[in-house]
């Protein structure tokens, strides 16, 4: 983008006359490609405010958002979402622009991300934690990974889970949704959540999305007593592999 020209003010109540009337007081303020800005003042001033109608979360009661001199949104026929939606197809360089998806593998046993929109549970398969061959590989290693697919349970999970997100995503995109975190869990978040995380990386950029991928306890310490204790193992584990990971 070249320059982005902000004239506006906001108020929630109707009429503002006095200036304890607004909540972002008559303004003018230009953005320029490349620079750095920062908005500095005390609370209650009307930053976040300010933040929220450039990013199309807040319909400004009063003003214009210019692209290159052009006056690029008519606020006072806009619903809030509508002027999201507006700015995301004026402001992005991709002719579809997609929700950000970003992926997480984690372990339940260090607690499930905070940010995460839509959590799968993994422990439901084999875990590759009581091979003893297997234990201090991860996710990221073919062995681990042929383990896990070879679970009798694995295929028609994980083919269920992406037809659903192939679904949920283009509506989410609809509905304007900036971000959709996908979580990935199983135990100690090092073997089936990492594998799985990798491969719905590349289906959803196969589909046209262009996903992230974060594998939160790649690299933490594999301990037993956070497997799960004796007797925990699926019923398809033998009796010395158990464990929900």
């Amino acid at each position: 983008m070249a320059r982005i020209d902000l004239d506006l003010a906001h108020a929630y109540k109707p009429d503002p006359k006095a200036d304890a009337d607004y909540a972002l007081l008559p303004l003018k303020m230009s953005f320029r490609d490349g620079g750095a800005y920062a908005l500095l003042g005390p609370s209650g001033c009307g930053k976040t405010t300010m933040l929220n109608i450039m990013s199309g979360l807040l319909v400004p009661s009063q003003g214009t958002v210019q692209f290159d001199g052009v006056d690029v949104i008519d606020t006072t026929k806009l619903s809030a979402h509508e002027l999201q939606h507006e700015i995301r197809e004026r402001f992005t360089s991709e002719a579809s622009p997609h929700t950000t998806v970003s992926i997480t593998s984690f372990g339940f046993s260090r607690g499930v991300p905070h940010n995460a929109d839509l959590v799968f549970d993994l422990r439901f398969l084999r875990n590759p934690h009581w091979d003893n061959n297997l234990r201090p590989m991860t996710g990221l290693d073919q062995a681990v990974s042929d383990y896990v697919e070879a679970d009798p349970a694995y295929e028609d999970a994980v083919t269920k889970i992406r037809d659903l997100l192939l679904y949920l995503l283009p509506l989410y995109d609809a509905q304007g949704k900036a971000y959709v975190n996908i979580a990935f869990g199983c135990t100690g978040g090092r073997h089936r959540s990492v594998h799985v995380a990798e491969q719905f990386g590349k289906w959803l950029r196969d589909a046209g999305f262009s996903p992230t991928v974060a594998h939160r306890n790649l690299t933490s310490r594999a301990i037993d007593a956070l497997e799960g204790p004796a007797g925990s193992a699926p019923r398809h584990e033998s009796k010395d592999k158990q464990g929900s990971n």
